[in-house]
């Protein structure tokens, strides 16, 4: 593509949809150009940034994300990014209030239709084929209420926590749920009379994604449970190391770092399940979905 001034706008929608077809190399090259045109401009540097972490190269998205973060001061997606990549596993409550606030009103049907996101009640089936009852549940990022549908009438109870406010006000219309609230899950948890428990079956689906570093609210969800209580949710899997921030915003873990605080916490893993969570530009991102008891 020939330089030309004022063709930034171009060079970004042309590295989007390289970045879209899986042709990462080609986009960053695409917005190495366009960068050539406007060193300062944000979009390109967020969309940069983004294309070398898929790379493989931290260092140099960080900076991106940093020179971005100037010119896109309110940019909850910068912001979180810069964070996760300075500080391993450091998430933005911010960003992802504000993702879910934006999200809450074609959430399910894009969710569940176009991403093929089938986590609540694949949770729900194997917390089913345990044989164990679930009694009452507490639902960590509740979403629009999809574990609450999931779950239906084998909970006698569920109690939900989610950080985005509209997200809380779609979940209330279901009729599932006995107590909401709005906050971080782990404050909650530590401040509310309503979310005390004992919980007999705890469920995050979709939510150590947002979470990175997860040993305070992993620790905070088993302090509520029952001493048989049940705890299932789900994770994208990683690669490499424990904590794995990805070109996407979320999180990554590892089977050695879910196991490592199963143990601590004196918890079994009585099912381990390769699942994929979502489709990303067509292409499924892998995951497993984990059911944790009390050891007996």
């Amino acid at each position: 593509m020939a330089l030309k001034p004022g063709s930034e706008g171009l060079h970004l929608d042309l590295g989007q949809a390289l970045m879209a077809a899986g042709e990462t190399v080609k986009a960053r090259d695409i917005l190495l150009k366009g960068l050539a045109l406007n060193a300062a401009n944000g979009k390109l540097l967020r969309e940069l940034g983004q294309a070398q972490l898929q790379l493989g190269d931290r260092d140099g998205a960080l900076k991106s994300f940093r020179r971005a973060r100037k010119t896109l001061p309110d940019d909850h997606f910068t912001a979180h990014m810069v964070g996760a990549l300075s500080q391993p596993g450091t998430t933005n409550d911010a960003y992802v209030a504000d993702l879910f606030d934006k999200y809450a009103g074609h959430f399910e049907a894009h969710l569940t239709g176009k991403l093929q996101y089938r986590v609540p009640q694949a949770l729900a089936d194997l917390l089913r084929e345990t044989g164990r009852p679930l009694g009452a549940a507490l639902d960590i990022g509740c979403g629009t209420g999809l574990v609450g549908a999931a779950l239906g009438a084998s909970a006698s109870a569920i109690d939900g926590i989610d950080l985005a406010p509209r997200m809380v006000e779609k979940t209330r219309e279901t009729g599932f749920y006995r107590n909401l609230a709005v906050g971080e899950a782990a404050r909650t948890l530590a401040t509310e009379a309503d979310f005390a428990g004992p919980y007999d079956t705890a469920v995050a689906a979709d939510v150590f994604i947002y979470v990175g570093a997860i040993e305070t609210l992993f620790a905070a969800i088993v302090a509520r449970l029952a001493p048989e209580g049940l705890f299932a949710f789900s994770i994208e899997t990683a690669d490499r190391d424990d904590v794995e921030i990805r070109a996407s915003g979320r999180f990554a873990h590892s089977a050695a770092y879910i196991e490592r605080l199963a143990k601590t916490h004196d918890l079994i893993v009585l099912r381990r399940q390769d699942h994929d969570i979502r489709l990303e530009d067509n292409r499924p991102i892998k995951g497993a979905l984990y059911i944790l008891a009390r050891d007996r």
